[in-house]
């Protein structure tokens, strides 16, 4: 199996896994299926992961798909998980229907992509200014992301991890976690991924400046055939509608071209019955494209006992 597939990474709903191991349903020397399971890198979670269930067309639908599921359950009860995420892709020719005994869906992951040979010349606002930061203030930074519009889930929300998003308000009011130790570690997975900028791939931020203040953030990293944004687009939750996140991901956009690049991805977190603004935004300008929609479906109940999710029915 190549590298990627069973090494340390993260998975499509932006949290952290591994090593992964595969389990093969077989008939005789045939595959007839396949299912990858990992547990979650932060030891303070007792979780696991279970994706790419796949079975073989000529095997499809004859139980194989539930079989697999099982197996790769047993496996992390076994390794003492308390919750199993399962990441399943949305629509027709997707696994969903296999993961009904005891998941429910949380989230849905949308991965856009930009054909940056295409892109049209940006445009000129003399509202606010754009400048380049290629090495951001660490603490400026970790402060605006965690302070920026963000209606839905993200990755450093961890105390939302297991909300089940259906459709916000705009405009989405902020909302403080429940303890100081949350707060906190919520601070700390953004200062990490703050102090790693720049350190996989060449990378930078976009800000804009309005009246002196930075009300908006956009960053950029050239990892070919990766995802290219860590943060995506950032606006002060008082500053929507201007035409700041398209302005600063055209400006983004243009610098990943200008890196050698051929193309943009990224992968942003949505409700389950709306899109995420930003989804809109990314599929509205500069020629960003819906690729694929995942889903985030969740189980706790693994032993017997079951402890209610936040926003489980």
């Amino acid at each position: 199996m190549p590298e990627h597939v069973l090494g340390i990474r993260e998975e499509l709903n932006l949290l952290t896994y591994g090593p992964s191991e595969i389990l093969l349903a077989k008939d005789g020397n045939a595959i007839a299926g396949a299912v990858r399971f990992a547990l979650r890198q932060d030891a303070r979670r007792q979780h696991g992961l279970i994706a790419d269930l796949s079975v073989h067309e000529d095997y499809a639908r004859q139980g194989i798909e539930e079989e697999l599921i099982v197996a790769a359950e047993e496996r992390l009860k076994a390794a003492g998980v308390t919750k199993i995420d399962a990441i399943v892709r949305d629509g027709e020719g997707g696994t969903v229907p296999f993961y009904e005994r005891g998941y429910w869906a949380s989230r849905k992951m949308v991965l856009l992509t930009w054909n940056l040979q295409a892109l049209s010349d940006l445009d000129k606002n003399h509202e606010f200014t754009i400048e380049e930061q290629p090495s951001p203030d660490p603490e400026f930074l970790a402060s605006f992301v965690l302070d920026s519009y963000q209606p839905y889930w993200r990755w450093w929300k961890e105390y939302k991890e297991d909300t089940r998003w259906h459709r916000v308000e705009y405009p989405a009011e902020p909302e403080a976690p429940p303890s100081e130790d949350l707060a906190q570690e919520m601070r700390a997975r953004v200062e990490t991924r703050v102090a790693a900028f720049g350190k996989a791939a060449p990378q930078t931020l976009f800000a804009a400046r309005l009246d002196g203040e930075i009300v908006g953030l956009c960053d950029a990293k050239a990892a070919a055939d990766d995802i290219t944004f860590d943060w995506g687009l950032l606006v002060r939750r008082d500053y929507g509608g201007r035409r700041i996140g398209s302005a600063l991901l055209g400006h983004a956009l243009h610098w990943l071209k200008a890196q050698g690049l051929t193309a943009a991805r990224i992968v942003t977190t949505s409700g389950l019955d709306d899109y995420d603004p930003t989804v809109y935004l990314y599929a509205a300008s500069h020629g960003g494209v819906i690729r694929a929609e995942y889903l985030n479906l969740v189980k706790r109940r693994l032993y017997g006992t079951h402890t209610r999710d936040a926003g489980e029915s």
